[in-house]
């Protein structure tokens, strides 16, 4: 497949989808998390695209594949700020069923996918 980056590390796209997929990291309490900076949400919007999707790669063959759009209702909590950078952090819960900002008891519900169900949705298997 032909997948172009966009300049922001984690915005690619793939024919006609647009993709933010940030880095998922495992803490010492054994929890798995990632977070959206302030400015990479900024810059994603200016590229002014209808539909954006999450994908959220946890395990090596199994991802989170979302609308954006699920995850804005999570953003209206406040940002946690270190080194100067604005962000919300969120937890993957319940076997990777639920993202949950870490902030608040906002949360929603995600299915799992494999690859391959990734490929039938772009079209590419």
């Amino acid at each position: 497949m032909d997948w172009k980056g966009w300049g922001i590390p984690l915005c690619f796209s793939v024919r006609d989808y647009l993709f933010f997929s940030p880095a998922v990291a495992k803490n010492s309490q054994g929890y798995y998390w990632f977070d959206i900076r302030e400015a990479n949400i900024e810059r994603k919007d200016a590229l002014s695209v209808e539909e954006c999707l999450l994908l959220i790669r946890i395990v090596p063959n199994k991802f989170i594949l979302c609308s954006f759009n699920d995850i804005r209702n999570l953003l209206d909590t406040p940002k946690i700020e270190r080194s100067g950078k604005k962000k919300w952090e969120f937890l993957l819960t319940d076997g990777f069923t639920k993202i949950k900002n870490r902030n608040s008891d906002s949360a929603f519900s995600v299915n799992t996918v494999d690859k391959n169900d990734i490929l039938t949705v772009l079209g590419g298997k």
